[in-house]
């Protein structure tokens, strides 16, 4: 069966490559995703602005 340019499909999450630097997401992540902290940050920003699906005990990781 072959694909056309139109259909599309569902795929999960994956990793980002290359240099691995971020900027923007509504100002969530700005600068390398493997920095220490990069993630716990991006989670107490995401908690204190509000999104939902943060638990309270990741953001204050």
């Amino acid at each position: 069966m072959s694909r056309t340019a139109w259909e599309s499909r569902e795929v999960g999450p994956v990793s980002a490559g290359g240099a691995r630097v971020a900027v923007g997401f509504a100002g969530l992540v700005d600068g390398p995703l493997d920095a220490p902290g990069a993630r716990e940050e991006a989670l107490r920003r995401a908690a204190a602005c509000g999104y939902l699906g943060v638990p309270d005990e990741e953001a204050a990781r």
